[in-house]
């Protein structure tokens, strides 16, 4: 199957190409001696990979596959993430020290790759036989890219906390409150973008829920952010049947067990729980909301089309830089793609289940498309809010954001602002309108969290 790059996601993944956020296992103890010689093995094995990755072998790269996962990247498929992936940062230069680590899934290498416009990074997970059990790449945090004012303000507190719309699949989270604050207080749940997302929904160097958590909460609401369920389980989801995967166990459950959780709090007030959605998660938050009967609705960069008619646009952007001929045979991919999607809803959901669109199960695509959101903004009664910032290149403010503008005009619950100068994570934009955008340390505007705060409380 192709793998194409998908919303948020900031290298092209299906199964094997990760995407916002980067794992995070638990560190393990090592024995020493073995330790030792198992870092220095693993060392020489990634530099091999890395040569044959530079000169274009992707064959030697994927016979290094484990068993369970050959069927899942073919050469080409590599060949194109990974020409993708570093186009998208202007083009490979060097590699840079390898660091090999033992976790409690394994071992791990990271590898940075310097490009033109910033630095990836490639992590690579192996057997106890040295089989590739992942591909990873993503924009590298280094600690020159360390993300802004990381310390909690002394004003607000922070409680772990975990919650579970699935007793297999308990996710953990951060509760964001202001100190010394009148209870109950209005609350906020986070939804993240497409892609297996942190709790702060980290991409590159940035990350915009924390500062979304602690600017509403210096504005005297609680805030809930948590681990998305496939950055916490994606291992575990990757070899289960995914074949009837949906937004409804990726998203939609564990915001509604958040809101479950937030209900329960004595400190909240049961009446005074909002959900903010960022991106898909953003478009999900009105059928969210069917359910979990929230007191208003925040929409940042929602998509108003198919998602697989965003990722055709995501995927068209990508191309530029590449020969004429490379450019010619990726359109012709991506035009094929997107007659797929077009076919999607004459399809029987038995037939979705054994397509491919956009290197993912069509199933899921075709699920998804039950939730857009403007059939349900049209005639809501309740608060909603939605936002866009103009440099977005991943949420058309022209094709996506001016359908809400126009049913803003007949539905007076609704309420539409755009920022100019910021991108889809509403930080200030350099104007490249690629993912480089992300590697440089930045914060969500000040502006965008004020009318959230003020929509929070006038609502």
């Amino acid at each position: 199957m192709k793998k194409f790059a998908a919303l948020l996601c900031l290298c092209l993944m299906a199964t094997l190409l990760g995407g916002c956020g980067s794992p995070d296992p638990s560190q393990a103890p090592a024995t020493p001696e073995s330790a030792s010689q198992r870092e220095a093995e693993l060392l020489s094995l990634t530099q091999t990979i890395c040569d044959e990755l530079s000169r274009g072998d992707y064959a030697a790269v994927t016979q290094r596959l484990d068993e369970s996962l050959t069927d899942q990247l073919t050469d080409a498929d590599l060949a194109e993430g990974w020409q993708d992936s570093l186009d998208s940062m202007g083009g490979f230069k060097a590699f840079g020290e390898t660091t090999v680590t033992e976790t409690a899934k394994g071992w791990f290498s990271e590898t940075p790759i310097e490009c033109g416009a910033g630095t990836l990074l490639l992590q690579l997970g192996f057997t106890e036989n040295n089989a590739l059990t992942m591909i990873y790449i993503s924009v590298s945090q280094t600690p020159e890219a360390t993300p802004i004012d990381a310390v909690l303000p002394d004003t607000l507190q922070e409680q772990g906390v975990t919650l579970s719309a699935d007793p297999d699949y308990p996710l953990e989270g951060t509760l964001t409150l202001p100190k010394d604050a009148m209870s109950p207080l209005p609350a906020v749940i986070l939804v993240h973008g497409s892609g297996p997302c942190d709790r702060d929904e980290t991409v590159g160097a940035n990350k915009p829920f924390r500062d979304l958590a602690w600017g509403l909460a210096q504005q005297g609401m609680a805030v809930l952010r948590y681990d998305k369920r496939t950055y916490t389980y994606g291992d575990v989801l990757e070899q289960s049947d995914l074949s009837e995967f949906t937004v409804q166990q990726e998203t939609m459950d564990d915001a509604l067990a958040a809101a479950r959780l937030l209900r329960e709090n004595g400190a909240i007030d049961p009446e005074r729980v909002y959900i903010l959605g960022h991106s898909m998660g953003a478009m999900l938050a009105p059928s969210i909301n069917e359910e979990g009967s929230f007191a208003g609705i925040i929409m940042l960069a929602a998509p108003a089309r198919p998602m697989w008619e965003v990722s055709y646009e995501q995927n068209l952007a990508l191309l530029d830089g590449l020969s004429e001929e490379e450019t010619r045979e990726q359109r012709e991919l991506l035009q094929a793609e997107l007659e797929k999607g077009r076919e999607l809803a004459a399809m029987s959901d038995a037939e979705a289940k054994k397509e491919t669109l956009f290197g993912m199960c069509a199933y899921y695509f075709k699920n998804m498309d039950t939730y857009l959101p403007a059939a349900i903004l049209k005639d809501i009664q309740k608060p909603v809010l939605l936002l866009q910032g103009e440099e977005d290149f991943q949420v058309s403010p022209e094709n996506d954001f001016t359908v809400f503008e126009d049913l803003a005009k007949t539905n007076a619950y609704l309420e539409t602002k755009r920022y100019p100068g910021l991108n889809h994570l509403f930080m200030p934009s350099n104007g490249s309108k690629t993912v480089a955008e992300y590697s440089v340390p930045s914060q969500m505007d000040e502006t965008v969290i004020q009318d959230i705060a003020y929509f929070i409380n006038t609502h």
